[in-house]
């Protein structure tokens, strides 16, 4: 445990001096605001793991879990979600603090992706988990889409958003997919991901003729899950 928080506060460390390098519009006073506020949420992250939520779980050893299937992949798409919102705001914060847009794309989108890694690897380690290869896959596409669309448009025109609406299984499951606020948490019949963006945003060219208020979204959902059965290797 140990091992691991250094190691995540030696990333942020590093994330913070390359992020330093020579740009002519950098702001330190607002960069160390960024890299102490990516590093007070590391620690907060990984206090939270160790003292909350596996509070009461013991260490069985390190396992591989394979959930590739489950819930239709709309567990998935929640990893992607956390991932590019962590990606998202490491972004448009290094921007912010002034530095330039191919190392905040870089560097800020990778944060989603370093933030949901010790989830992951704690997984592995207690019961009733296990650390899932597919879980690291969604996180590492969260964190792509972030940094793609920051070195391809030098922008975020492409959103990936997330509604939740309580779906008819919650109220038959008694109180199994949740109740109250924490439905949101465990019923994934109520759980919509989107793909999010302006047409006029999109185009590379001229975009004169294309209203900004024209946008196309795709969305993914699931119905009828409320469990999927985990199988260990």
């Amino acid at each position: 445990m140990k091992k691991l928080l250094l190691f995540m506060v030696f990333f942020k460390v590093v994330f913070g001096q390359i992020a330093y390098c020579q740009d002519s519009l950098l702001n330190k006073p607002k960069l160390a605001i960024v890299t102490g506020s990516m590093l007070a949420a590391e620690v907060g992250l990984l206090y939270y793991l160790q003292n909350v939520w596996y509070k009461d779980e013991v260490p069985d050893g390190f396992k591989f879990y394979n959930d590739s299937k489950g819930y239709n992949q709309i567990d998935k798409m929640g990893h992607v979600y956390g991932a590019y919102m962590g990606g998202y705001i490491g972004y448009k914060s290094l921007k912010w603090a002034g530095v330039s847009n191919t190392k905040a794309a870089i560097y800020g989108g990778s944060l989603g992706f370093f933030l949901q890694l010790p989830i992951e690897i704690w997984d592995g380690m207690y019961p009733g988990w296990g650390f899932s290869w597919s879980d690291v896959g969604a996180n590492a596409l969260g964190s792509a889409l972030v940094i793609s669309q920051g070195l391809l448009f030098k922008d975020q025109p492409i959103l990936y958003k997330f509604s939740f609406s309580e779906s008819q299984y919650a109220r038959m499951a008694n109180g199994y997919l949740g109740t109250g606020v924490n439905q949101i948490f465990y019923d994934y019949n109520g759980h919509t991901y989107w793909l999010s963006g302006g047409v006029d945003k999109l185009l590379l060219g001229n975009r004169g003729w294309v209203p900004e208020w024209i946008n196309v979204a795709l969305g993914f959902t699931t119905q009828g899950k409320v469990n999927f059965y985990p199988l260990y290797y």
